[in-house]
């Protein structure tokens, strides 16, 4: 894994400091169970710039054979406790 400070952007009322990078295709394989275990995968996170909370991330790769996604997660509501019930 490979990380380099980035730029900073505006998500909403939120100021981010970006940090990118690369993640090898076998992480992203083992956590989403869908992605080409070879490949090298880009990695974009988004911290605050005031407290470092984690408010996204976007994920480029080979996620399925023959094309390149794109995977965005924004999390919100960092402070209140999430259920999460197994399938």
């Amino acid at each position: 894994m490979h990380l380099a400070a980035g730029g900073k952007v505006r998500e909403g009322s939120d100021v981010l400091q970006t940090i990118t990078g690369t993640l090898p295709g076998a992480a992203i394989a083992d956590l989403l169970v869908v992605g080409d275990r070879t490949a090298t995968f880009e990695v974009t996170y988004g911290l605050t710039d005031t407290t470092s909370q984690l408010r996204s991330v976007v994920l480029k790769g080979p996620f399925y054979a023959g094309s390149t996604s794109t995977y965005t997660l924004h999390l919100t509501s960092l402070s209140q406790a999430v259920a999460i019930t197994r399938p």
